[in-house]
């Protein structure tokens, strides 16, 4: 083998001689010898041909081709080719780099003492199977060098950095997850203090500016943006075993083939391929915290603060949570030299590790065992995991799968892995007493239990026992203030006088109307004459209405000037986790709050026959009073203040209708025909004006014909409940006043410029509700907020658009929560089954006994049906059976009538097809 060996000297020799010689040489020597000629250039050694190439992209450095020294090769064999090379033919390299021992030191993320660890790389370390050998610098070498560190780690007290000697360790290169880009210019002791001064903030900086719902929103966007290309990753373009031992065959040598192989497939499982596309690091996540590029546009300390940020919430989240696993650095190649028989690392090639997202079957069970080691030791942590698990366990215990032929199997994977763990059985009474071995529900003592309490109430109460502690004080703080007001209304001789500020509406008569089953009243109406308002109104209206609204400015708002001398911030917590109230349970219902809390901010009523509010209790209510023009149905003025009313009467929906329907003319029946008169006038105008109210109108009008069709009349109920609904007169006069409300108070906002907060899916061209159940929804006690803030100037200022948009999320989660997060994947096969399988059987029985009885021809099986408007489907008059309408042209409109032809009927499996005939005049 020829060596030549370029040095720089003194001496310039001829650059063109040398050329002419050096071509001519690489010429002969590869057209009549057997072997490569390789060259040492500036300690590299290369063959003839390639050239020695350094490029970088994307900020990583990629090496240039390396020849193995002293390998010989017959011409025509398989040309000898670096492990870099290898790395880059394989599609593999895009997060490979090189450390070179002058790079040192170097700021890392490493794997050490059983957690994520931030260190300085301070050396390289020479393996012993390495020491005392003869190498030649440039070589690459599969033997993997060892790294000297100091780990950056508070002291108990987060200020004083560990013992260095106890912070020093030797690590290998799979302990690395990233190395950070950043030069050290300062003394390692010098940039370890700042190292870890910077971290202390940043974890401070983490808890102070970004909260935990916003941590985990933003790691859940994370996870479910590399979730996507992670799932792709079997339709990728990868290297098959075949194309693996093919480019280890270039590889003379047994030990670098299998080095090569290793090298390939731990790079291919651990999704290096495209590794852009699902990678998680520091950097994205400090980017997506901050919303900017950390990279392109801040540096310095601010820079390295920001990184250690999303350093820490990427790892809290893979400690506390399942959405991410530690990918672990690779080991390409390194180089060594020896001099004077010390044999020393000059670069290593890895291919650089961080975080990527696990499957989700493998999260759901991570997920549930870190669920319960944490709540299990009193953990003050809960994550949006958490919050799921603890909905699913919640839905089994009130009964989701009550009655149903169901295998544990079916369950979802999170509960039975929560379950297991616990030792528990899977069932409802094992959900339920897994959510008491938690601390989210509580055990009722014999005392505590009321008289007629059925369901989960005879023995539980799903709420956690220092939430119960804080809602019976908020309940006892409410009562001394109540009285306190009671006892100023009575002693105030000026009607108009303000107390609390508040409009003092005591002597007024008001109404609550509402279901019969209803616990908790939130709304109430009243009225009064324009005359004796002082309102300077225009003529058209001589009545004031008056919607009154629970007030849960306690709860909701930051600063309430009647502050209770009691943090409450936990009812705030619960109501905004759970959501809403539920109701479709079995054992059931599940609160917004605590029904302690929920009695406390609730309308006191009065269940007498008097009209006038009368009695010992006083309401603080958010009231919106409203002019209705008479004539035309429009709003002629409005506005909402804070008012004190007394206890209003209480009615069902079907009392109200009675007392509308009859011939008296008493008080009370005087007091609805008005407040009836006066909305009727506006919906008869908003429905003319709004497109959304119509069809929403017509929604309800399809839905009371199918409840009707579908329930005999002891089956139905008022309140809505398992699949009934009625429109009395009743109805219609609560369902108009709390259109009003949301149509007036959303006016309001607007005309003041300040955002309003809604659930998707419930705005104005939905025709929804605004603020009208803050007993009830989580999202209609901010709207109040919000009403009182900027109508009001009460409680604090308005939230902002951002903050809107992030309520607006946790509403819009809530819905989503409730509609498809299930216990079991069959849930909702389940309930259809068990509710209706019975009723559909008989009602099929009884159309198949009609068809043969009369001896009907199957061509001739027509029956009356009406449109549902969704999906072409069709409720069957008087058999109460919903079912798709096939044989349609377009799409059926909401309430049409027609007639269809049973195509399939098979009464024993409850079976059923039609197809459609003619549309009905």
């Amino acid at each position: 083998m020829v060596k030549i060996t370029s040095r720089k000297s003194s001496f310039d020799l001829c650059c063109t001689t040398w050329k002419v010689l050096l071509l001519n040489l690489v010429f002969s020597v590869s057209l009549s010898s057997s072997f490569v000629l390789p060259v040492s250039c500036n300690g590299l050694t290369i063959p003839f041909g390639k050239a020695v190439k350094s490029t970088r992209a994307s900020g990583v450095l990629y090496m240039g081709k390396l020849e193995t020294r002293g390998v010989k090769h017959a011409r025509g064999n398989k040309q000898s080719q670096s492990f870099v090379d290898i790395v880059r033919k394989g599609n593999i390299d895009s997060r490979m780099m090189k450390i070179h021992a002058t790079d040192l030191p170097r700021v890392a993320e490493i794997h050490a003492q059983g957690a994520w660890r931030l260190c300085i790389i301070t050396a390289f370390k020479t393996p012993n199977a390495m020491k005392g050998q003869v190498v030649e610098s440039g070589i690459e070498s599969i033997v993997p060098p060892l790294l000297e560190v100091l780990i950056i780690e508070p002291d108990i007290d987060g200020k004083q950095l560990s013992s260095m000697d106890k912070a020093r360790l030797t690590i290998d290169i799979g302990q690395i997850t990233s190395v950070w880009d950043n030069p050290i210019e300062k003394s390692i002791d010098h940039y370890a203090k700042f190292l870890l001064n910077e971290l202390v903030d940043a974890r401070l900086s983490l808890q102070r500016d970004f909260s935990v719902t916003r941590g985990e929103n933003i790691m859940q966007s994370i996870y479910e943006q590399k979730a996507r290309p992670l799932s792709n990753r079997s339709q990728q373009k990868s290297l098959s075993n075949k194309d693996i031992a093919r480019i280890a065959d270039t590889f003379p040598q047994e030990i670098s083939k299998n080095h090569v192989q290793q090298l390939l497939k731990k790079a291919i499982k651990g999704g290096f391929v495209n590794s852009s596309n699902c990678f998680v690091d520091s950097v994205l996540v400090a980017s997506e915290l901050y919303s900017e590029n950390v990279l392109d546009h801040v540096g310095g300390s601010q820079r390295t603060k920001r990184l250690l940020a999303g350093a820490s919430l990427l790892a809290l989240d893979a400690e506390l949570g399942g959405r991410f696993k530690r990918n672990p650095s690779i080991f390409i190649s390194a180089e060594y030299e020896s001099q004077d028989e010390i044999v020393s690392v000059t670069q290593i090639n890895l291919l650089s590790g961080g975080w990527i997202p696990v499957d989700q079957s493998v999260r759901a069970g991570t997920e549930a065992r870190k669920f319960v080691t944490r709540n299990t030791a009193d953990s003050k942590i809960f994550t949006a995991a958490d919050e799921r698990i603890m909905h699913r366990l919640e839905c089994l215990a009130l009964g989701e799968l009550l009655g149903a032929r169901f295998d544990s199997r079916d369950l979802e994977l999170d509960v039975r892995e929560t379950l297991t763990a616990l030792g528990l059985d899977l069932t409802p009474e094992g959900a339920q007493q897994a959510l008491v071995r938690v601390g989210k529900w509580s055990p009722l003592k014999k005392d505590e239990i009321q008289e007629g309490q059925k369901g989960i109430y005879q023995n539980y109460s799903p709420w956690s026992e220092d939430l119960l502690t804080c809602a019976k004080e908020f309940r006892e703080k409410v009562k001394e203030r109540c009285d306190l007001l009671l006892s100023q209304c009575s002693t105030t001789r000026n009607a108009n006088a303000m107390i609390e500020g508040r409009v003092n509406l005591t002597s007024l008569p008001a109404v609550s109307i509402d279901a019969k089953r209803t616990t908790f009243r939130d709304d109430a109406i009243g009225l009064r004459r324009r005359s004796v308002t002082g309102r300077k109104v225009k003529k058209g209206s001589k009545w004031e209405l008056l919607i009154h609204i629970a007030d849960v400015s306690d709860i909701y708002s930051p600063n309430p000037t009647s502050k209770l001398d009691l943090d409450v911030s936990c009812l705030k917590k619960a109501a905004e986790i759970r959501g809403m109230s539920r109701y479709d349970l079995p054992l059931g219902p599940l609160h917004l709050m605590p029904p302690v809390a929920l009695e406390a901010l609730a309308l006191s009523v009065n269940r007498g026959a008097q009209a006038r509010s009368v009695g010992n209790s006083v309401n603080r209510c958010v009231t919106l009073w409203v002019y209705i023009d008479e004539n035309d149905g429009r709003v002629i003025d409005a506005g909402l203040e804070r008012s004190l009313i007394g206890k209003p009467r209480a009615l069902t929906f079907d009392e109200a209708s009675k007392i509308l329907s009859n011939n008296d003319s008493n008080q009370m029946k005087m007091f609805l025909s008005s407040v009836e008169k006066v909305l009727s006038a506006w919906k008869s105008s908003y429905l003319e004006r709004n497109e959304a109210a119509r069809k929403r109108e017509k929604r309800m009008t399809v839905r009371e014909i199918v409840a009707k069709d579908t329930l005999d009349g002891k089956q139905m109920r008022d309140d809505g409940a398992k699949g009934s609904f009625q429109r009395t007169r009743g109805h219609k006069m609560v369902d108009n006043t709390l259109d009003l409300h949301g149509y007036v108070l959303r006016m309001l906002l607007k005309r003041n410029q300040v955002p309003v907060p809604q659930a998707s899916g419930s705005g104005a061209d939905r025709g929804g509700r605004l603020g009208t159940a803050p007993l009830r929804r989580y999202i209609d006690g901010v709207v109040q907020r919000q009403a009182l803030s900027a109508l009001c100037n009460y409680g604090g200022p308005p939230l902002t658009r951002q903050e809107c948009n992030e309520v607006n999320k946790v509403a819009t989660d809530t819905i989503n929560k409730v509609n498809n997060l299930k216990s079991s994947k069959k849930a909702s096969e389940f309930a259809a089954v068990d509710n209706e399988i019975r009723t559909r059987k008989k009602s099929l029985r009884a159309l198949a006994s009609h068809f043969a009885c009369n001896n009907v021809r199957d061509s001739e099986r027509i029956v009356p049906a009406l449109s549902t408007g969704y999906n072409n489907k069709v409720v069957l008059s008087g058999l109460g059976i919903v079912v798709q309408c096939k044989g349609v042209k377009g799409t059926l409109k909401t309430g049409q009538r027609l007639l269809v032809r049973v195509t399939k009927l098979d009464e024993k499996v409850g079976a059923i097809e039609v197809e459609f005939s003619s549309f009905q005049e």
